[in-house]
C-alpha cells in the first residue's frame, strides 16, 4: 500500500503546477471510500461509503455544503460468550445526511486539503456520523479535480446485545441465548477515499 501511495504522489508531481483559483459559486463532490473499524472497538467490521455533496465555494480556499450518502456496512461483532458474540449487527445499508466543510490550503493545481463531514444516519435511529479526512487534490482544469484522502470515519451503529437467560431444573439448567436491540454503539475506523469535484 505504501508503494502505491508513493507512486501516485510521484506521478502527481510530474504534472505541470499551474496556479489554480476556484471560482465562487456552486460546487459538487462525489466520493468513494472504504473504512475499516479497528480491532478493539465496540464493534469490528468494515464499510464502503459513497457520498455526494453540493454547496457553495465561498472563496478559493473554503467550501460549505450538505450531502447524502450510502454506507454499505458488513456484519459487525464484538466479544464472545460461549460461541455467541456479545454484540452483533447484520450487514446493512445506512443513509447519512450531513453538513460538509472543505478547505484547500494552496491556490495550486496540486494542493493539500482537509474535509469535515458531520451528520446523522436517517435510517439508523439518527445515530451520529462523522468523517474527518486530509488529502491531496489535483486540478484537471479550473472547474474540476480529483483527490485522494485518508482519515477517520466515526459512527454510532444500532446493534443487538446478547441476553443470557439462566436455565432451570426443568431444562437441566441449560442457558438460553437471546438478543435485544440496543442504542447506538460507537465505532471508529481508518478511512481511505477517492473523490471527484466540479
Amino acid at each position: 500500500m505504501k508503494r502505491i501511495i508513493i507512486c501516485l504522489i510521484s506521478i502527481a508531481f510530474t504534472f505541470p503546477m499551474f496556479s489554480q483559483t476556484l471560482n465562487t459559486g456552486y460546487r459538487g463532490f462525489g466520493d468513494l471510500g472504504y473504512a475499516t473499524y479497528s480491532e478493539g472497538g465496540t464493534l469490528n467490521g468494515s464499510a464502503i461509503e459513497i457520498t455526494t455533496t453540493h454547496g457553495y465555494q465561498i472563496n478559493p480556499h473554503l467550501f460549505v455544503g450538505a450531502g447524502i450518502g450510502f454506507i454499505f456496512t458488513g456484519e459487525c461483532k464484538y466479544g464472545d460468550v460461549s460461541g455467541h458474540p456479545y454484540l452483533k449487527r447484520d450487514s446493512k445499508t445506512d443513509m447519512p445526511l450531513f453538513f460538509d466543510f472543505n478547505a484547500n490550503i494552496l491556490k495550486k493545481s496540486l494542493t493539500p486539503f482537509f474535509d469535515v463531514k458531520v451528520g446523522a444516519c436517517l435510517n439508523d435511529d439518527f445515530n451520529t456520523y462523522a468523517n474527518l479526512s486530509v488529502g491531496c487534490r489535483y486540478a484537471i482544469n479550473d472547474k474540476t479535480g480529483v483527490s485522494l484522502k485518508i482519515g477517520i470515519s466515526s459512527r454510532k451503529l444500532s446493534s443487538d446485545e446478547l441476553n443470557i437467560i439462566s436455565g432451570t431444573a426443568a431444562n437441566n439448567y441449560k442457558s438460553t441465548f437471546v438478543y435485544r436491540s440496543t442504542e447506538g454503539n460507537a465505532v471508529n475506523g481508518l478511512y481511505f477515499g477517492i473523490g471527484f469535484d466540479l
